[in-house]
């Protein structure tokens, strides 16, 4: 379910973002995993005076009307970077964040980032699973089916009376699944 969430700071009762999102996105922010350099400061000075933001969400029945919900509280609250407002966006909502469109990591921090892994255990080593989680996880990788392409990028695929091969699932109906009806024996 989508919705268009506001934080506000809880002294003043006055927004200071506004944004799109489903399941946790409103809480991503406050984690100060914020790609909004302001916003992520703005929470942080809060949070250092021991005051969390207020957040309200307001929850939408699609996509399209949570982004048209975000560009009427931009427009309503306007923007502190164009002068119109008190809101840290830097966009007038709507479109989605677009921070990595068009950016890589240079090789130099790839190269930095690998050496710092190695050797390291992930944290999830030595955890088990629960037997619901592994019901879970065999239930999605059944439904899911491993598509592995061929060396020529093709693969097979089936609708339980024929086959064919394809190069993605692009336009393929539902009803086909990954594999051949019959494997052909190696002959030699």
């Amino acid at each position: 379910m989508y919705y268009t969430y506001i934080y506000f700071n809880p002294v003043n009762d006055i927004p200071f973002y506004v944004g799109k999102g489903k399941e946790n996105r409103a809480n991503i922010h406050y984690r100060g995993y914020s790609t909004n350099k302001q916003v992520a400061g703005y929470i942080k000075n809060l949070k250092e005076d021991d005051i969390d933001p207020k957040i309200e969400i307001i929850y939408t029945t699609n996509e399209t009307a949570a982004f048209w919900l975000e560009r009427c509280f931009i427009a309503a609250y306007g923007r502190k970077d164009s002068g119109s407002g008190c809101l840290l966006n830097h966009t007038n909502g709507g479109e989605g964040s677009d921070y990595w469109k068009g950016r890589t990591h240079t090789e130099e921090y790839k190269k930095s980032m690998s050496e710092s892994t190695k050797g390291s255990i992930p944290w999830n080593v030595g955890i088990p699973l629960s037997d619901e989680a592994k019901k879970h996880l065999s239930s999605y990788n059944k439904s899911i089916g491993k598509i592995p392409p061929s060396k020529k990028g093709s693969f097979w695929v089936n609708n339980g009376i024929e086959e064919k091969m394809i190069f993605s699932f692009e336009g393929i109906s539902i009803y086909w699944k990954y594999g051949r009806l019959f494997r052909k024996r190696n002959r030699k």
